[in-house]
């Protein structure tokens, strides 16, 4: 089996500003983070790092992201990427802005649109009155290291590259490898920890909450275990993506996180759901996300 060195996601979130197009970014990103084509959920926050990179530019370097979301447009490939920010609104305490990722070089044609992120970033403000908190219960599943190793290495089988960066433990859920599972509740948890911590700069170990879209676009797995192993071999496109970010700040990045994710509808061929990102019982994150269905054909 190839042996792949897991890879740094700060590296792949690395973007160069073009001098002549302010607000235009460039970037590049390999087969580290792909599933089939890379992960929808890196395209997300690689147009957030854009966003950041404008934000530094504008002077807005306190604002955190609150929440944002991603409209797939076409497949993205591996290669040379270009994001491109347009500023919507800048604020005082809040500013919202938009960024479309394409591809670029060889193929990409004028105008094409890969995905399309609109994002509010926020001033973190501390209100006595308020204090934080979150209404959602913490899931009840065993800590990280007490959870079950899930890999589908030890098999023999070669995880998708995205895999190879992180250890992944199962909290609930079957082992979609094993093929013997029916239908079932579309209810799925893993534990999900960076190999490479990817740590905010000079921040003590913080996570970064860029972070978090990746692991966050893993709700196809609610919808494979809903519909069981004995169905026809299965794609998820992602048609969107959003991702609310309740407590950005408060992530660390060498802990492992949970995502918790349900499927909540099919129809006509489309499928949705749902999740939450927690790390030591506080909600980071809560994300939704609709998908669509299609059989894989044998050749």
């Amino acid at each position: 089996m190839e042996v792949q060195t897991p890879a740094d996601l700060r590296t792949a979130l690395a973007l160069t500003p073009v001098p002549a197009r302010p607000g235009l970014y460039r970037g590049e990103l390999d087969r580290s983070w792909s599933f089939i084509i890379p992960s929808g959920g890196v395209l997300t926050s690689l147009a957030l790092a854009a966003m950041r990179l404008d934000l530094l530019r504008l002077g807005g370097t306190h604002l955190v992201p609150s929440g944002a979301t991603a409209t797939f447009c076409s497949a993205v490939a591996e290669g040379p990427l270009d994001v491109e920010v347009t500023v919507l609104r800048h604020g005082k305490t809040a500013t919202q802005m938009r960024a479309n990722v394409r591809p670029r070089g060889q193929g990409a044609a004028p105008g094409d649109v890969g995905l399309e992120v609109v994002a509010t970033w926020v001033e973190p403000r501390s209100n006595d009155a308020f204090p934080p908190r979150a209404w959602v219960p913490t899931p009840d599943f065993p800590m990280a290291a007490e959870a079950e190793i899930y890999d589908p290495s030890v098999t023999g089988i070669t995880p998708p590259p995205f895999y190879r960066n992180l250890e992944v433990r199962r909290a609930k859920g079957d082992v979609w490898w094993k093929k013997t599972w029916g239908p079932g509740e579309p209810h799925v948890a893993r534990w999900y920890r960076y190999l490479v911590p990817p740590a905010m700069p000079g921040e003590d170990g913080r996570l970064d909450p860029l972070a978090l879209p990746p692991i966050a676009d893993t709700m196809a797995s609610a919808v494979h275990q809903a519909l069981g192993s004995q169905e026809p071999p299965l794609l998820f496109p992602s048609l969107d993506l959003t991702v609310h970010f309740t407590a950005p700040r408060s992530g660390v990045a060498e802990r492992p996180l949970l995502v918790d994710c349900y499927a909540t509808s099919i129809y006509e061929g489309t499928a949705t759901a749902r999740g939450e990102v927690w790390q030591d019982g506080i909600l980071l994150a809560t994300a939704t996300q609709t998908m669509t269905l299609r059989t894989i054909k044998s050749r």
